[in-house]
């Protein structure tokens, strides 16, 4: 099977569900139209009413649609009813009814990129749910390109209740008791059980909340409901959420952020300043660092590479030619692979670099974990991982630097800030 027909054969197993009241005109015009723009099967989509008169409404506004499911009344109700209608493990992914686009941003977040097949994204969501321990995923909770980032979240986040995916389980402790915040409640429920969220905070969608016919908007008084359920959400998990001060006249929550089970970045001890590492820091004073301009997407700067090396146009790994013009340096830098790099880190190429502020960027041609480390007497400097900033100033870190878009900082004072990266050229 080629991967384009696993791929195929892997999304054909998702359903897409969209709960939906009194909005048979809406949901045609908006997120049916989105799910048919992106080629999806209409036995792959799922649209769930309150009763058997909507039911008519819908079959009739939807004909050529025959998974219209009769549930129940109330959004936190219907969203129990799905759960329990499917069966354990199906990846699932909710739309509310009103969705019209689906969109990520250029890298100067300056203007929004429409999404042209939304299938790789689904499926690559779920498989990183499997590969990561979680059973949820969501995206951006704010259509504003200027808050998006190229971060994937593993920690207590929002989980966005417009668009999120999860892969079924039939959990009391998951179950839904109110529909308003129920995004809250449910984003609450799930890091408690599971210690992780994915969030993919780089996509997001266009919908609108709090207006428009239909949905939770037939109840008169959902201001007061909402503001009812904020103080009961307040007292039920005060160490998860609080107030968030905004414009809106509906009271509205933030969730408190905490770390998950899973960090794509570890830290090391910070390493002693010994006779051999201020010799290193010398040497690398000493050394007339050259202007790599080979590094398109990272971008030009005092960098160097040592050991083995791609050469464009020709196979293989190949000796850099460093290794000899600078032969004490690279000398030295091996000596302290082996004295301070992990056995299990796997390295046959040397990054040293000087003063360079690195573009966001991700190495493609690595393989395996990388180790890198910030020396010398400068401040500042950070090196940004998934959207996290890191003090790697005499501390070393461990990455996948082919997964995790990553980048850094100029020093803050006037010493030359060293960065030496052991990683598999594979």
């Amino acid at each position: 099977m080629s991967q384009s027909e696993a791929l195929k054969a892997r999304h054909e197993q998702v359903a897409y569900v969209i709960p939906s009241y009194k909005r048979h005109t809406t949901i045609k015009q908006k997120t049916i139209k989105l799910l048919e723009d992106y080629n999806i099967d209409k036995k792959q989509i799922y649209i769930f009413v309150a009763n058997d008169a909507e039911a008519i409404l819908y079959k009739e506004a939807l004909p050529e649609y025959t998974n219209i499911i009769v549930g129940v009344l109330g959004l936190a109700n219907q969203r129990n009813f799905i759960v329990d209608y499917f069966k354990p493990k199906k990846m699932i992914v909710s739309l509310d009814d009103d969705v019209a686009k689906f969109y990520t941003t250029d890298k100067d977040k300056k203007k929004t990129i429409i999404i042209e097949d939304i299938k790789p994204f689904i499926t690559q969501a779920f498989r990183d749910c499997k590969k990561y321990g979680s059973f949820i995923w969501s995206i951006n909770n704010t259509d504003n390109p200027y808050f998006f980032t190229n971060q994937t979240s593993f920690d207590l986040r929002l989980l966005y209740g417009g668009l999120y995916g999860f892969i079924n389980r039939h959990s009391n402790d998951l179950k839904i008791e109110c529909d308003h915040k129920e995004d809250y409640e449910r984003t609450i429920k799930y890091f408690i059980k599971d210690n992780i969220i994915l969030k993919y905070c780089n996509y997001g969608l266009y919908t609108k909340c709090y207006k428009g016919e239909g949905g939770m908007n037939t109840n008169k008084f959902r201001k007061e409901d909402n503001d009812t359920r904020v103080e009961e959400l307040l007292k039920k998990y005060p160490n998860y959420l609080v107030i968030k001060k905004c414009k809106s006249p509906y009271k509205e929550l933030r969730i408190i952020n905490k770390k998950g089970k899973y960090n794509p970045v570890k830290q090391l001890p910070k390493i002693e300043r010994t006779l051999f590492i201020e010799n290193l820091i010398d040497k690398l004073d000493d050394t007339q660092f050259i202007v790599n301009r080979d590094r398109d997407t990272a971008g030009y700067g005092f960098t160097m590479t040592f050991g083995k090396h791609r050469i464009r146009r020709v196979k293989g790994l190949h000796d850099c030619k460093n290794n000899i013009k600078y032969n004490e340096l690279y000398k030295m830098l091996l000596e302290y692979g082996t004295q301070y790099v992990p056995k299990d880190i796997i390295w046959n190429s040397i990054q040293c670099n000087k003063d360079y502020a690195s573009n966001p960027h991700k190495d493609l041609n690595n393989k395996g974990e990388s180790y890198i480390i910030g020396l010398g007497n400068y401040k500042g400097g950070a090196t940004t991982i998934n959207g996290n900033k890191y003090d790697i100033c005499f501390k070393p870190t461990i990455f996948n630097a082919k997964i995790w878009e990553h980048s850094n900082e100029l020093s803050s004072n006037d010493k030359a800030r060293y960065s030496i990266c052991f990683f598999n050229m594979g």
